[in-house]
């Protein structure tokens, strides 16, 4: 229905339904948004359109909108709006004042169509009539009748005599059309109901009713036919008072059926017609009755809109009871008939009508209407109403709304005046405390500026009138704003109005109110007369002054402000007369309080003064009788005794009426009284009386003392009283006190219908139902465990049959169900299941998911195992799984299948398992719990059941929403499965168990936690072979990608053991790359072509050089489109078939070949070598990129033929520079000498970033500061020693230190920082510090020691603030107990390789960390461990041993182990205590989580593994050893240990003679005899390119065998990958031998280039064949990753380049050989220029000799002169030189601003460094000074020291001893230079050549002397001892020693002698001890 029409209908049945209407013009009642009784409006005598006329203009096809017709109804259509005058308004308020007892006028409701069509009585389609003048004919003709117009006087007079006939206004009508249509309408359908006949020839209002028992009469004219009032009016008047009475008579819900209850015209004539008479007795019994008809929403707003036009007629508590139903009918949206609805307030008004004004705010929310959508459609009257619902309680919303309302002070009285309007008298204490606060707190706010201008008048009418609901609100501050300023009379007006309220505020209240009061008294000009008048008592001071709050007065404040105060007592008397007289008092709470208050202060004033009226007061207070005010208390306390006193004397229906009147019974013991006056036979009748009148509020006291006493009394539960006449106490007499029944008279209730009738039972039951919203919770569990009890005691008494369940339910109603436990024993046992199965599905569904029936589900179990439809139940009953509380479906879910699945776990066919988990559990198995799947629960499981559930929990299933995880269930799995190694559930005899699909069935996807022992454990090796070759099988393994690859591995290897031909074809992608190599070899080409395809597609991540080698060995030869396809499977192209392929496929595939990565060298300089052949020139830049990944291959000189701007071009590309990086590193040096030569000055911007490392450190020297590019230099990969010339400047510049790249600050240094402040240089070392995210920056000794002394002496210095290696330094008596944890933790993440090991720093780090820790024994915790980290590398073997087996995670982390501590590890490995667990256990995951310590395990550790187990590890361990770079010795002696066992056996074979040509060897040989030689055979099969390709090659291969195995011809093709893997020196000869077969003439370039670390055995003699023509294979040969050089071998191998023409050492050659430089003589050296050692690298010069160094010093000074001017760089540049620097030169640096290292300092020659005074050094080392004193141990110190006057060392105070305090004499030697050499720190012997070399050696802790010998051509030696010594030859020399202090002395004997030259021989230590030389 649209808002037009309803409208409409509201009109025209509230004409129908009006008894009398106001005259003032009303157009609100349909729109609550104009609700506003305070609108007047002028009158004017003008005619208003026509009633009818008004009608037809709403049907108006025009008339199109809603809008428009509320507009037209809410207006009247005025042509001028007319108003009744305000005396008549007045006089029309009786009624609505009686009607409207909530507080709301029926006028807001009237609409101003209602007052055009007053008094007229109008259906729907009732033509308009013809008006006619005649008033004295009621009926002109037969059957007519008129309409009628009251006039405002006939309002009146109707309204004080509704049966009064008022004088109208006759308007003709159609007679017989009006006639018809009325008696048409009026006509009931139901022969019971009214019948109103009418003819022509007769009136209606001879018509009558009959009603049981009485006869009323309606008597209506022609002219008026009937209304609601006057039908009303005329039914009350014959004591109708029900609906029920009468609603049958006028056939109210017969007529209204389903059927037409969407027929409007029906509704609509049902509503405004037949409904009229009863409307204002419609119930919500009826309307609950009506509800359940199901109404279209157009039917149910007709209804509304019929209900609207008895409002007014309705009782306030009929209103809100319509007004819930309607809520309940509309359910919980406002979404429910909303068509064509625009807003809120459209939808309110079509739903609800007038009504609307009685929803509640929580309606509003329910309805989902937030009161601020209709706030602007409220006028002022009802937004006080909601402002004021107590459901608006919260403070933001009561501030909003009132703030909605306040705009001005005008609206703020339109408020307070609308509030007071309201007829009805609000209750004020039902204003919540919220509002009252904030209206108050908010009004007085708004005021405040106004108070000043209020007059007492003023104050009286805001404080008396508007404010006085809401003085409950006073608050702390609500007094705040009130000027003291103020009149008394107005302060006094305030007062009075607090006065009214005072027995409502609370005490807290009172005070602030009091506390206002003194306040402003205490304010008034004259003091001690505040507010005093003349003529005023002390009395009428206190009562203006302080009213009822001076109930909290002092006398001293009395006394203060009024001076003559003198509490005279009359005053007394009357002020606490007026107190009790004026208040209402009751015995709790506040009132007690004030009494006391009250009593107090009286009797500090007037001790034991009581006036008659205070005592009488107190005596009714004191007995608890007072519950009003003094005279009422009395009054009622005098009447109620009457009653009691009198009640035997009264009749029945007179005490009867008394007792129903609650004030007449002071409470439960005047019941008592009176039940004790009546006889047990007169208790029916008087019940039958007093169940009758009970009224709502009735005390619930005294229903429960009348219903105890009647239990108790009545006997009815005697067996002589019938079931009648107990339904008649229970169901009519008891019933209006059985909404007071305890949980106490339960069982009494109980007792009366236990063993009756089951219709009475029923009945008793269903009567406590009707009352149970009355019970407390106590009292509803009471009945239920009765009714239980009652059932169980007389099981299926009452039960006849069908549903036990419905049967249950009848009984239990609403006092709630038993749980299924409970349930199950009200049925026999004998016959449980057979109940239980009556019971249907869905209402089992319906029993189990019910929280409070499931209880703790202890009973489910049971249901579910005899009920006989479990699974069409689990299969049928969908469940919401989702959690509710307290039990949610969820749960319910989960215990259903708990209780199922025991069931379950047992079926053995395949049809139930199909039935059970294809259907019926579906919904509960993502339910399963870790308590259904445990292996204790699963290991009896049926075959068939544990298959579906393996499949079930596959890979949809999720793990993530259970308490288990896939790992949880493979726990049972492994339990189930686990046997002597025969699989469970496989027979190959039962169909149902005989698939060899068994991994699958009975693992399936959890596989992936299977491990090899495990999988032994299902089926051993011997049977599993059955089902290895099942496709189903390896579709798992394909799938399940996280299979542990021992166990690929295994189930690859028993394949192939099976059957070695099983085609790779058919294997999982994913295992490719784990078969064995072999079985992709001999492959037809179309397999080859799919392998390729698949491993390509599978093996990308993990690609094997194996299978690489053996799929491109399957090709016979080579195309240019066999090479496309192979695609990144050609890295496994041997050298051979690279060199046989056709130059021109090669070049045809270049595209493709160019983009393969990890080409070894060996391949591309055959690509490269190849592609030459086919004319492919490399002249061009784009030639280059062509190659691609090839570019390796290209030969430096071709480089170097190039235009050097091809190259900088070429240099832009990215590509091309990753490619340039895995080149070796000579073609990358000349390339970027290529692009320097462009422009020098821009070679910082030319070079690429990771190129920038081969740039000459000399072209790095800034000019000028400025010139720096900060951030372009930040980004380059820079080499040490480049760092070091860049870092002052970038330093410098940078303004954020952690912003500088880490290859820029490994360049700190002492020199470098000097000139900056000390902050500065802290920051740099701060942002030294590793950090995350970034590598680690790499320092040196010297650079460390510089740091630390910057950091040193900062007392707040955060650990990990700098770089661990600093903290190194640190003396650790400097760091606090308490810090000392801290230190350590940051010390043991430092490289502890930085340490020179003459510092010794390790064992005292170690020492002082022990202290610290508090570690007394030698064995560590992992706590320890942890802390110390890398400082554990230093741990003893005894330590290792006793220490925490965490101590090997720990020793992970070292750079290096000596034999003692990996000996230790093993130990603790081999015990089996660690967590590597036993060694029977042991395997490759096991080797994988140990690395990379197997690198130092010896052969006792190796041979706890087999050889497969070793090959297998070492595939892994082996590449990742060589891409670090491990050194090759430390290869070596891995290789020797794992081949150990190999290599014993074939020596026992060999030396006990049982080797044979019969006899297989475990060794693999196999020896054939000749009567010549004996030769080694190949038995352990033939090395192959797929052997070599083997990253563990040649592991498995003793020596004769790799011998006997190899072939030449095998070795030529695959020369670089065999030289690669071949670290034994015993195998790489083997190399060498096979080579010279092939290459007798010598070794050529293109095999020495890839020759590797082999190449160190060759002989001199070797070496002098081989051909050596290209920079590239020199710089190949001199590669330091290969190993060391022997010098002679080395000088052998440059001079084999020097001897070709053209070969020079350019800058190129020299950054190739670096150290090995040292190795060529004095001649050779001579060859190299300045310009060119200008561009050199840094050079380690340690090993040259002394004439060497003085050379190449002298060159590089040359080479660096143009630099000298800037000190610091020139030291850069030449420090590395220094060795061979005269002393002169190195005096020279101390004036150029720099730090000596101390690293340089010690590389100085002898001569030099004693040469060197205390000064020169303090100058030259500046603030590196300091460093002398940590390295005061090392050799060359201690030679300066001995070489220094000790004051003079003094003077540096550092603490350095050991300098010379007199002169030495020689008499009897000449004085002579003797050439010295310094050894390390203890007794040595070292050896050079020369003619003048001597040897010293000061022995400073043994008494003996110590002799050190140096061999050469009269060669002095220098004898030192702390004791006399005797010398047998040479000269004696006696020094006398002092301490420097005078306080010891000692004297020094030396020995001068000579010695013959000898063979150099190594030191104790194991060390050449080095040369060192100059004068003494």
């Amino acid at each position: 229905m649209d808002r037009r029409r309803f409208l409409l209908l509201s009109a025209l049945c509230a004409v129908t339904a009006t008894q009398t209407l106001s005259d003032q013009p009303r157009s609100d009642f349909l729109r609550p948004d104009t609700f506003n009784t305070t609108t007047e409006k002028q009158t004017t005598d003008q005619e208003t359109e026509s009633p009818a006329s008004a009608v037809s203009t709403l049907f108006n096809p025009e008339t199109n909108d809603a809008a428009n017709t509320a507009d037209y109804i809410s207006t009247g259509n005025t042509r001028e709006n007319t108003s009744m005058p305000s005396e008549t308004e007045h006089s029309l308020q009786t009624e609505s004042d009686m009607t409207n007892a909530a507080g709301f006028s029926s006028e807001p409701f009237i609409s101003q169509t209602y007052a055009e069509l007053e008094g007229t009585i109008l259906f729907p389609n009732l033509t308009e009539a013809t008006t006619s003048a005649s008033t004295d004919h009621p009926s002109q003709s037969t059957g007519d009748f008129t309409k009628k117009k009251l006039t405002t006087n006939d309002a009146k007079a109707y309204t004080n005599n509704p049966n009064a006939t008022p004088a109208t206004e006759q308007v003709q009508t159609a007679p017989e059309e009006t006639s018809e249509k009325w008696a048409a309408l009026t006509k009931s359908t139901d022969a019971s109901a009214l019948t109103i006949t009418g003819s022509a020839a007769q009136s209606v209002n001879d018509t009558t009713v009959t009603f049981p028992g009485s006869t009323i009469t309606f008597e209506f004219t022609s002219e008026e036919p009937p209304t609601v009032t006057s039908m009303t009016s005329q039914v009350t008047a014959q004591g109708v008072l029900s609906i029920d009475d009468i609603s049958g008579i006028f056939g109210t819900l017969q007529t209204l059926t389903p059927e037409n209850a969407h027929d409007l015209e029906i509704v609509e004539t049902w509503t405004c017609v037949k409904l009229i008479p009863i409307l204002p007795f419609i119930t919500p019994d009826f309307m609950y009755n009506m509800s359940k008809i199901n109404f279209s929403c157009i039917s149910y707003q007709t209804i509304v809109g019929g209900l609207n036009s008895a409002f007014t007629h309705m009782p306030v508590s009929r209103r809100q009871e319509i007004t819930s139903v309607l809520v309940g009918f509309l359910g919980d949206s406002a979404s429910a008939c909303n068509k064509d609805v625009r807003n809120n307030s459209d939808w309110l008004i079509l739903n609800f009508g007038q009504f609307f004004t009685f929803l509640a705010h929580s309606d509003l929310l329910r309805l989902n209407i937030s009161w601020k959508s209709v706030i602007d459609s409220l006028n002022s009257e009802q937004k006080v109403e909601l402002i004021l619902t107590p459901e608006l309680e919260d403070e933001s919303s009561v501030r909003e709304m009132f703030l909605s309302i306040i705009k001005s002070q005008s609206h703020l009285e339109n408020f307070f005046t609308t509030f007071i309007s309201i007829p009805t008298k609000r209750n004020i204490s039902s204003i919540s405390p919220i509002v009252s606060s904030i209206v108050l707190n908010m009004t007085l706010m708004m005021l405040e500026k106004s108070f000043s201008s209020f007059t007492p008048k003023t104050f009286a009418l805001w404080f008396q009138t508007y404010l006085k609901g809401f003085l409950t609100g006073i608050g702390p501050d609500s007094f705040s704003g009130f000027p003291l300023s103020i009149s008394c009379d107005s302060y006094s007006q305030i007062v009075k109005g607090c006065d009214g309220a005072f027995w409502s505020l609370t005490q807290k209240q009172t005070k602030i109110v009091y506390s206002f009061a003194l306040d402003f008294l205490s304010h008034q000009v004259i003091s001690g007369s505040s507010c005093v008048e003349k003529g005023n008592n002390n009395s009428d001071w206190i009562l203006r002054n302080f009213g009822q709050f001076r109930i909290l007065a002092n006398f001293s404040d009395l006394i203060r402000l009024k001076r003559d105060f003198n509490g005279d007592v009359l005053a007394v008397d009357e002020f606490f007369t007026s107190t009790i007289h004026s208040s209402m008092f009751s015995c709790k709470g506040q009132s007690m309080g004030i009494f006391n208050g009250i009593f107090d202060l009286w009797y500090q004033l007037y001790v034991k003064v009581q006036p008659p009226a205070l005592r009488r007061a107190l005596d009714l207070f004191a007995e608890g009788q007072w519950s009003g005010s003094p005279s009422e208390g009395l009054t009622q306390t005098l009447l109620s005794a009457f009653v009691v006193e009198c009640a035997a004397l009264l009749t029945l229906p007179v005490l009867a009426q008394v007792c129903s009147t609650p004030s007449q019974l002071r409470g439960p013991g005047d019941v008592e009284a009176v039940m004790k006056t009546l006889e047990t036979q007169q208790l029916p009748t008087f019940f039958d009386l007093l169940s009758q009148n009970i009224p709502l509020d009735y005390p619930p006291q005294l229903r429960k003392m009348f219903l105890r006493m009647v239990l108790e009394r009545s006997d009815l539960w005697a067996p002589s009283v019938s079931d009648s006449e107990i339904s008649l106490w229970l169901t009519r007499r008891l019933r209006p006190m059985l909404t007071a029944l305890s949980s106490a008279d339960v069982s009494q209730y109980f007792r009366i219908i236990t063993g009756r009738g089951c219709e009475l039972t029923l009945s008793a039951v269903r009567v406590l139902d009707s009352v149970r919203a009355s019970m407390d919770g106590d009292t509803q569990h009471q009945i239920f465990s009765s009714i239980q009890q009652l059932l169980t005691a007389a099981p299926l008494r009452c039960y006849t049959g069908g549903s036990f369940l419905l049967f249950l339910k009848d009984y239990f109603l609403s006092f709630g169900f038993p749980d299924l436990k409970s349930f199950l024993e009200l049925a026999p046992s004998d016959s449980r299941s057979q109940i239980v199965s009556t019971v249907s599905l869905s209402e089992l569904s319906e029993l189990i998911g019910a929280p409070q029936t499931l209880g703790d589900g202890s009973g489910l179990c049971e249901l579910l195992k005899i009920y006989n439809q479990t699974r069409q139940y689990l299969e049928e009953v969908h469940l919401t799984l989702c959690v509710q509380a307290p039990l949610g479906p969820a749960d319910l879910a989960q215990q259903i299948l708990t209780c199922v699945w025991p069931k379950v776990l047992q079926l053995d066919t395949e049809w139930e398992v199909d039935l059970w988990f294809g259907r019926s559990l579906p919904r509960f198995l993502p339910l399963l719990s870790k308590s259904l799947i445990n292996p204790e629960e699963m290991k009896n499981a049926s075959c068939l059941s544990y298959r579906r559930i393996i499949s079930v929990l596959g890979d949809s299933y999720n793990f993530s929403q259970t308490d288990f995880r896939a790992e949880d269930f493979y726990s049972s799995i492994k339990v189930y499965l686990s046997s002597d190694g025969s699989p469970r559930c496989f027979d190959t005899s039962d169909p149902q168990l005989n698939s060899t699909s068994w991994l699958l069935s009975y693992i399936g996807i959890f596989i992936s936690f299977v491990s090899v022992t495990d999988l032994n454990s299902f089926v051993s090796s011997d049977k599993i072979g059955v089902f290895l070759e099942n496709p189903e099988n390896l579709e798992l393994l394909n799938r399940i990608t996280s299979i542990q690859p021992s166990v690929v591995d295994y189930y690859m290897t028993q394949l192939y053991l099976q059957n070695p031909s099983f085609n790779p074809v058919r294997v999982p992608g994913h295992f490719l790359c784990q078969i064995p190599s072999v079985a992709f070899t001999s492959r037809g080409e179309k397999d080859t072509l799919l392998l390729i395809q698949r491993v390509n597609a599978f093996c990308s991540g993990t690609k094997s050089l194996e299978i690489s080698t053996a799929l491109a060995g399957n090709f016979l030869s080579l195309s240019s489109s066999s090479l496309v396809f192979l695609g990144d499977q050609s890295v496994g192209l041997t050298e051979g078939q690279i060199f046989a392929a056709s130059p021109t496929d090669l070049q045809g595939a270049l595209s493709s070949l160019s983009s393969v990565p990890g080409w070894s060298q060996g391949q591309a300089d055959a690509f490269v070598q190849t592609l030459a052949q086919a004319n492919f020139s490399i002249t061009t830049g784009s030639d280059l990129l062509s190659l691609g990944t090839l570019v390796k291959g290209v030969p430096s000189q071709a480089i170097s033929n190039m235009e050097s701007s091809e190259l900088l071009t070429v240099s832009q590309s990215p590509s091309f520079l990753g490619n340039m990086l895995s080149a070796p590193l000579v073609l990358q040096f000349v390339f970027v000498q290529k692009i320097i030569s462009v422009d020098e000055r821009k070679v910082i911007e030319n070079i690429p970033d990771a190129l920038a490392g081969a740039i000459p450190t000399v072209l790095l020297v800034p000019q000028e500061s400025t010139s720096v590019n900060l951030s372009l230099i930040n980004q380059k990969q820079w080499k040490p020693e480049q760092a070091a010339v860049l870092f002052s400047s970038a330093a410098s510049l940078s303004e954020d230190t952690e912003e500088l790249a880490e290859s820029l600050l490994q360049g700190f240094s002492c020199s470098s920082v000097q000139m900056m402040t000390a902050t500065k240089v802290k920051k740099l070392v701060k942002a030294c510090r590793r950090r995350a995210g970034r590598r680690k920056v790499q320092l040196h000794e010297s650079q460390l020691i510089c740091m630390y002394n910057y950091v040193k002496d900062d007392p707040s210095l955060n650990f990990t603030e700098v770089p661990s290696e600093v903290l190194l330094y640190y003396s650790s008596e400097k760091v606090s107990q308490v810090n000392c944890r801290s230190f350590f933790s940051a010390a043991g993440a430092a490289d502890f390789s930085v340490l020179s090991s003459s510092l010794n720093k390790q064992n005292t780090l170690l020492s002082s960390a022990r202290s610290c820790l508090g570690i007394t024994g030698p064995g560590l915790t992992r706590d320890h461990l942890v802390v110390l980290g890398n400082l554990s590398c230093s741990l003893d073997p005894v330590s290792i041993r006793a220490s925490d087996p965490w101590v090997i995670e720990s020793l992970k982390n070292c750079a290096d182990l000596s034999e003692g501590q990996i000996t230790s590890v093993q130990e603790l490995l081999l015990m089996g205590n660690t967590s590597y667990g036993n060694t029977s256990l042991w395997d490759q995951p096991t080797l994988e989580s140990l690395v990379p310590l197997p690198l130092y395990f010896t052969d006792t550790f190796w041979q706890k593994f087999s050889p497969t187990l070793k090959r297998k590890f070492l595939k892994v361990f082996m590449p990742i050893l060589r891409s670090a770079n491990t050194e090759k010795p430390k290869l070596k002696n891995l290789f020797k240990r794992c081949n150990a066992a190999l290599d014993a056996k074939s020596r026992v074979l060999r030396s006990t003679g049982k080797a044979s040509s019969q006899q297989p060897l475990t060794s693999g040989l196999r020896v054939k005899e000749n009567k010549s030689m004996c030769v080694l055979a190949c038995v352990a099969g033939n090395i192959t390119e797929v052997t070599i390709a083997d990253a563990s090659f040649p592991f498995g291969f003793t020596l004769d065998q790799f011998t006997a195995c190899l072939e030449p011809k095998l070795l030529k093709e695959n020369l670089a990958a065999a030289a690669a893997k071949v670290d034994d020196s015993d195998f790489q000869r083997v190399i060498l031998d096979k080579l010279m077969q092939v290459y007798p003439s010598g070794l050529r370039d293109s095999v020495l280039k890839v020759l590797g670390s082999a190449s160190r055995q060759a002989t001199l003699q070797e070496i002098s064949s081989w051909s050596i023509t290209s920079l590239d294979t020199l710089a190949a040969l001199m590669d330091r990753s290969n190993g060391a050089w022997d010098p002679e071998k080395s000088r052998q191998v440059i001079l084999r380049y020097l001897n070709v023409p053209g070969n020079t050492l350019g800058v190129n050659e020299l950054n190739t050989i670096l150290s090995n430089l040292c190795s060529l003589n004095i001649s050779t050296l001579r060859s190299i220029t300045p310009a060119q050692l200008r561009n050199v690298d840094i050079l380690d010069l340690s090993s040259c000799s002394s004439e060497q160094k003085s050379l190449l010093y002298s060159t590089a000074n040359s080479s660096f002169r143009a630099e000298r001017s800037n000190g610091p760089i020139y030291y850069q540049l030449i420090k590395s030189y220094l060795g061979g620097a005269p002393v002169e030169d190195i005096r020279a640096l101390g004036s150029s601003n720099i730090s000596l290292d101390i690293s340089i300092f010690r590389s100085l020659s002898i001569p030099s460094l004693t040469a060197l005074s205390v000064r020169d050094v303090r100058s030259l080392m500046g603030s590196s000074v300091s460093d002398l004193k940590v390295f005061e141990n090392d050799s060359a110190v201690q030679v300066w020291l001995v070489a220094q006057p000790q004051s003079e060392l003094d003077t540096l105070e550092l603490g350095l001893r050991g300098g010379r305090v007199v002169a030495m004499s020689t008499t009897g030697y000449p004085s002579t230079l003797l050439n010295i050499t310094s050894g390390g720190a203890g007794a040595g012997t070292s050896s050079s050549s020369g003619t003048s070399n001597a040897t010293m050696l000061t022995n400073t802790t043994s008494q003996s002397a110590t002799t050190a010998t140096a061999h050469g051509k009269d060669t002095p030696t220098l004898i030192t001892s702390r004791s006399s010594v005797t010398c047998t030859e040479g000269l004696s020399v006696s020094l006398s020693l002092s301490d420097g202090f005078g306080c010891s002395s000692s004297s020094l004997s030396i020995c001068l002698l000579h010695r013959r030259p000898a063979p150099p021989r190594l030191a104790s230590e194991g060390s050449v001890i080095s040369e060192r030389n100059g004068a003494l």
